[in-house]
């Protein structure tokens, strides 16, 4: 098992974690998002 940590940023919360599920690599799962 493989842990990486990625950022991204949006003026609201659905266009933050849109930009983030672009980044997750095929074949991976995002697990887990945390809003600061």
């Amino acid at each position: 098992m493989e842990i990486r940590e990625l950022e991204a940023e949006g003026e609201d919360f659905a266009s933050a974690k849109a930009a983030l599920e672009s980044q997750v690599p095929e074949g991976w799962r995002l697990i887990q998002v945390l809003s600061v």
